[in-house]
């Protein structure tokens, strides 16, 4: 038996492994200074 989604529109999407990523909350302010300091003094980010 295969796993399958069907979406809205009817489509049916069959799949080995399903995986779901919820994504991410950026919120700089939660570490003192991180706001400031992205892009400065030798501190970057892959998120902004």
């Amino acid at each position: 038996m295969l796993n399958c989604v069907v979406t809205k529109k009817g489509r049916r999407i069959t799949y080995g492994y399903l995986v779901i990523a919820l994504g991410i909350q950026l919120d700089w302010n939660k570490i003192p200074g991180l706001a400031e300091g992205v892009g400065t003094q030798q501190i970057c980010s892959n998120y902004s």
